[in-house]
C-alpha cells in the first residue's frame, strides 16, 4: 500500500496542476520517503511559487542529505525572498556539518552570492538570520558563539538580543560565560534577558548569578531571575526566595508564590 500511494503521489506531482502539485509535495512530506527527493528537487525549478516551498518544506522534512545541494542551489539562485526563507527551514531540519556551515555563514552576513528580487521592499535575510540564529542554539553549535556576540556588538543589526541571549545559553560554556557577565553589568533590559536566558541552565554558575541578581535594583531584573531560580529547582535559594513572598514590591511577591507552588 505505501509503495502504490508514493508512486501515485510521484507521478501526480509531476503530471498534475498546481494544486496537485502542492498536495503531492506535503503528502510526500509527510511520508519521509527518501525514494520522493528527485521529485521534490524536480519542483524546486516549479514555475508556480506554492509549489516551491512545499517542496522545500517536503524535502526538510524527509531529512535526508541528500538534497542539500539542491536545497542550497535555490538558496543561492532563486530570488523570491519567501522560498530562500522556506529552505531556509528546510536546512534547519536536516542534521549535517553542510547545513551548520550555511547557517553560520547566514547568521554572520547576507551572503554576496545570493540572488535577491531587488523589487521587495522586505529583505527576507532579517528571517532567515533570525532562523540560523535560533537553530545554531538548538543544535549548541559552539562555532556560532563568536558569531552571536558580533551580531549582539553591531549597532546595524536587527533587534533579536533576546533569541541570541536564548542562543548562548543553550550553547553554554562562553555563552553562559557572556550572559553572567552582561547578567552583571549590563543595561536594565540585557540583565532582564540574561536572567531569563540563564533560567534554560543547569549550573552552579548560573545558579549563583541569579541568586545574586536578586538584590538588582530593577524590579524586572529581580522578577526574571527569581523565575529562572525557580525552573532551576534551586533547593539551597528556597529560603531566599521565600523572603520575597514579604517583598514590598507587589510583582516581586506574585513571582515568589509562583516559584513556590
Amino acid at each position: 500500500m505505501s509503495k502504490q500511494v508514493l508512486e501515485a503521489l510521484c507521478n501526480l506531482i509531476a503530471t498534475g496542476d498546481e494544486v496537485d502539485r502542492c498536495y503531492s509535495a506535503k503528502a510526500l512530506g509527510k511520508l519521509k520517503k527518501s525514494q520522493a527527493i528527485p521529485n521534490l528537487i524536480q519542483c524546486l525549478r516549479d514555475e508556480d511559487i506554492d509549489v516551491v516551498m512545499d517542496a522545500a518544506e517536503a524535502l526538510g522534512n524527509i531529512g535526508d542529505s541528500t538534497a542539500i545541494p539542491a536545497l542550497l542551489e535555490s538558496l543561492t539562485n532563486d530570488p523570491d525572498g519567501e522560498v530562500k526563507t522556506t529552505v531556509v527551514e528546510a536546512l534547519v531540519k536536516i542534521d549535517s556539518s553542510e547545513t551548520i556551515i550555511t547557517l553560520l555563514k547566514i547568521a554572520e552576513t547576507n551572503p554576496e552570492n545570493i540572488i535577491w528580487d531587488e523589487n521587495n521592499e522586505w529583505n527576507a535575510w532579517w528571517d532567515m538570520q533570525l532562523l540560523a540564529v535560533k537553530a545554531l542554539g538548538t543544535k549548541q553549535i559552539p562555532e556560532a558563539v563568536p558569531i552571536l556576540l558580533s551580531i549582539l556588538a553591531d549597532e546595524d543589526s536587527q533587534d533579536i538580543e533576546s533569541e541570541i541571549f536564548t542562543a548562548l545559553a543553550q550553547i553554554a560554556g562562553v555563552g553562559e560565560e557572556f550572559l553572567i557577565q552582561c547578567l552583571a553589568t549590563g543595561i536594565p533590559k540585557q540583565r532582564r534577558r540574561s536572567a531569563t536566558a540563564l533560567g534554560l541552565l543547569k549550573s552552579s554558575a548560573s545558579r549563583k548569578a541569579l541568586a545574586l541578581a536578586l538584590s538588582d535594583q530593577n524590579v524586572e531584573v529581580r522578577i526574571a531571575a527569581i523565575h529562572s531560580l525557580g525552573k532551576q529547582e534551586a533547593t539551597p535559594y528556597l529560603n531566599i526566595i521565600l523572603r520575597f513572598l514579604n517583598d514590598p514590591e507587589p510583582k516581586m511577591r506574585q513571582a515568589a508564590i509562583e516559584v513556590v507552588i
